[in-house]
């Protein structure tokens, strides 16, 4: 039955997955490539189809409601500004990277769309990073898996108990994800520098 499920939905759920975040999902991908249930290359195809699309709606979101969502969302504006401060500093490589730095994954996309980055070059940017992400991420999933094969005769004798671990701990990691979320959003929020509107035309 879940052998079933996963064949049948594996990879719409795996492209879900990271069109909202995905590191766990994905990681949970390759493990299951590596069980004989998805293929491999089809995991990433998805993974990097679904990060790239979800990195480019956020990026919309950004560039048109981006001031609004900020005013609404306080608890946005500490990781908004912590985004601003590093494209800043490295610009091309922060595009490249932010997928890969821990507590501004969601946001930055969202940031760089107020940041007026052009709509050509960050796609660019982020298709190239959505397939470095969707490779390495499920490539660790799926090596994380050998690995344990190694230690086992028969892995299928033990894929139920690998899977339901993996399963569990994608759960603890989510779980863990929401509620550091809540007690962030009760604490006060610093608010940091954002980088001003552009001038109109003709404006000194």
């Amino acid at each position: 039955m879940l052998r079933d499920l996963i064949i049948r939905y594996g990879y719409i759920v795996i492209f879900g997955g990271c069109f909202l975040e995905g590191e766990t999902v994905l990681v949970l991908g390759g493990i299951t490539a590596k069980l004989g249930y998805l293929d491999l290359v089809g995991v990433m195809l998805a993974a990097t189809a679904g990060s790239f699309l979800g990195d480019q709606l956020y990026f919309l979101i950004g560039r048109r409601y981006g001031g609004r969502l900020l005013k609404r969302l306080p608890s946005w504006r500490g990781p908004a500004g912590r985004v601003t401060r590093l494209f800043k500093r490295y610009d091309t490589w922060f595009i490249l990277s932010f997928r890969f730095i821990y507590g501004v994954r969601t946001i930055s996309p969202f940031v760089l769309g107020m940041a007026e980055v052009p709509h050509a070059r960050f796609a660019i940017l982020n298709f190239i990073a959505a397939v470095v992400w969707a490779v390495s991420v499920a490539a660790a999933g799926y090596a994380f898996a050998h690995v344990i094969a190694l230690y086992l005769e028969q892995i299928v004798e033990y894929e139920r108990y690998l899977l339901g671990g993996a399963l569990l701990t994608g759960f603890a990691i989510w779980a863990a994800f929401i509620v550091r979320n809540r007690r962030r959003r009760r604490r006060p929020v610093p608010v940091y520098a954002l980088p001003p509107p552009p001038s109109p035309p003709g404006t000194p």
